[in-house]
């Protein structure tokens, strides 16, 4: 399974791909959310891990698109911001999950299969 992680710290993004990587994801990285949305619109992705902090269109927008191009897996939404109105914006614009950095790496891991099992992808 194909897992799109969009992350602009590169440090992070390591972190995380190495992370989805130990439970046999493959990751797919984009840093800006223009490149993800172009990404999503030409590869077939089981889930989409989201910062909301990105240079360009930030990740809310980015889930709002991909939602829009009918992208059907779970969509985890990352960010420093946890206030109510953050997380109601991530909620509403089509994402499964929302969590506050910092967060503990098991948190991502564990809510994403979790989503994962509940929406399998589906095959032609």
């Amino acid at each position: 399974m194909t897992v799109l992680l969009v992350e602009d710290e590169a440090k992070m993004a390591a972190l995380l791909r190495r992370a989805l990587g130990g439970v046999g994801l493959d990751v797919d990285v984009a840093e800006r959310g223009e490149a993800a949305v172009e990404m999503a619109g030409k590869l077939a992705y089981e889930a989409a891990v989201l910062d909301v902090a990105l240079p360009g269109i930030d990740g809310i927008e980015v889930c709002r698109r991909l939602r829009h191009d009918e992208f059907a897996g779970p969509i985890l939404l990352m960010s420093v911001s946890g206030t109510v109105d953050s997380r109601e914006a991530g909620i509403e614009a089509g994402a499964d999950l929302y969590l506050v950095k910092p967060f503990h790496l098991s948190e991502l891991v564990n809510g994403l299969r979790d989503l994962m099992r509940k929406h399998p992808p589906i095959r032609a």
